[in-house]
């Protein structure tokens, strides 16, 4: 009886951690429902309307200590053609709909793509806004001046640019590899201040054993055994992968940043 009770149990655990997984993903923006919105200029992707003012996006950023309050959001991932128009604007995604659409799903006439996350007020009444984890001033478009220099958005990194390939070695789920070289992940947090010029989108999720590195595939992820035996005895661990950056003041010959499970930690090369 107390077996049964046992497996009744580890079910129900199951159920109710795939069923939290989902709610997470559909809370994504849930939280800023009540917030005026900010909506993209189809024509001019580096400006917004909000609240019945055009902005235009400065490249010239601030910190989150420099912002007073959060007065709107705009929520959206833009792709976006070498003439900064919009090509497609996809609402409210969730993380994981947010890689799937940077790894493939995307016009092939985009050039850059934007994260609009949200709206916020300086102390000195200027609106800034997050874009791609970095907070913008902004200027309303009828004062922009010559001597005004504008958002620089990230460039597609596409998959034929070899370059810039970066991808989980498939025989170790934590590690990385790009151009022959191993980089070993290091779960050491770093702030998005350090992040530089993006590298790679690789948008994939791993579950490996951290003792071997093998890669478990997908059909053995919810196996269950009633008697412990060769699965149990797995120290197991998932990997949700999402940007490479260059590290501030770092050769990308010797150390990256690579996004994971919603923080960025270290890759270091072997060499």
């Amino acid at each position: 009886m107390k077996s049964i009770k046992s497996i009744l149990m580890i079910l129900l655990i199951m159920s109710i951690t795939l069923t939290g997984c989902s709610s997470i993903n559909n809370l994504f923006y849930k939280g800023n429902n009540d917030k005026p919105r900010g909506e993209i200029i189809e024509s001019n992707s580096r400006n917004f309307i909000f609240e019945d003012t055009t902005y235009s996006i400065l490249n010239e950023t601030v910190s989150r200590e420099d912002l007073s309050a959060q007065v709107g959001m705009i929520g959206k991932l833009v792709f976006i053609g070498n003439d900064f128009k919009a090509v497609r604007i996809e609402a409210n995604l969730s993380y994981k709909d947010y890689l799937q659409k940077l790894t493939g799903d995307y016009p092939s006439e985009a050039y850059y793509f934007a994260q609009f996350e949200n709206i916020y007020q300086m102390k000195d009444d200027t609106i800034v806004v997050g874009v791609d984890g970095k907070f913008y001033k902004t200027k309303p478009t009828k004062s922009v001046s010559a001597e005004d220099t504008f958002i620089e958005f990230q460039d597609l990194a596409l998959e034929d640019d070899t370059e810039k390939s970066y991808f989980v070695n498939p025989e170790h789920g934590g590690q990385l590899i790009h151009n022959d070289v191993i980089y070993d992940i290091i779960e050491v947090v770093h702030a998005k201040a350090d992040r530089g010029n993006l590298l790679q989108v690789i948008g994939t999720q791993v579950v490996f054993n951290t003792t071997t590195g093998e890669i478990i595939p997908k059909d053995e992820y919810n196996k269950m055994e009633l008697t412990p035996g060769e699965l149990s005895e797995q120290n197991r661990k998932s990997y949700v992968y999402g940007n490479v950056y260059e590290l501030t003041g770092e050769s990308e010959d010797i150390c990256v940043l690579v996004e994971i499970n919603h923080q960025l930690w270290e890759a270091k090369s072997q060499n």
